[in-house]
């Protein structure tokens, strides 16, 4: 893996394969970043993996980012809380929170979402700023359409745990 000097993995963490990893990367304790099976994995600037995080990829399956292939590509200032899960193909945008033991498979999530704890987003692509409720599946494009927009609230929590990351 190639890491940021500034970048941060708790020797309690896990992480194989190709993973680039961008400036103030959070790596928590009991996280796994297995780029073994899928690869590459890229983690943007300012991103936070907490306790537990498993990130994996399926192999042959990638995201095109500026004409770059990516298993998993997550942008910068992204959190992804305890224990999520997040499974290449997949694209994680700018800004964006993911919740506890959310599922993120095969999809496009764009930036500043926020998905809620234990939700699930399969197979789709979800446009910037929206909301996935607590415990929603969402894996149709009729389930994409029915989310509400992000509210000033969801914005200032995952900046605040943007920031409480990087002092860690």
């Amino acid at each position: 893996s190639l890491m940021a000097r500034s970048a941060f993995v708790h020797e309690q963490a896990n992480i194989a394969g190709k993973v680039l990893l961008g400036d103030h990367v959070h790596i928590a304790a009991g996280s796994s970043v297995r780029a073994d099976e899928g690869s590459p994995f890229f983690i943007g600037s300012n991103t936070n993996l907490q306790d537990g995080v498993v990130v994996h990829a399926l192999k042959n399956k990638w995201v095109s980012v500026a004409g770059e292939d990516w298993a998993v590509y997550v942008g910068r200032n992204v959190s992804i809380a305890h224990n999520a899960l997040v499974h290449g193909p997949c694209y994680i945008g700018d800004d964006t929170f993911v919740g506890f033991k959310a599922v993120v498979h095969d999809a496009v999530v764009g930036s500043h979402c926020y998905i809620g704890i234990g939700a699930v987003v399969v197979g789709v692509e979800v446009p910037d700023g929206r909301f996935v409720p607590h415990g929603a599946i969402v894996d149709s494009a009729d389930a994409v359409e029915r989310l509400p927009l992000v509210g000033e609230a969801h914005r200032e929590f995952n900046e605040d745990v943007v920031e409480v990351n990087r002092g860690l």
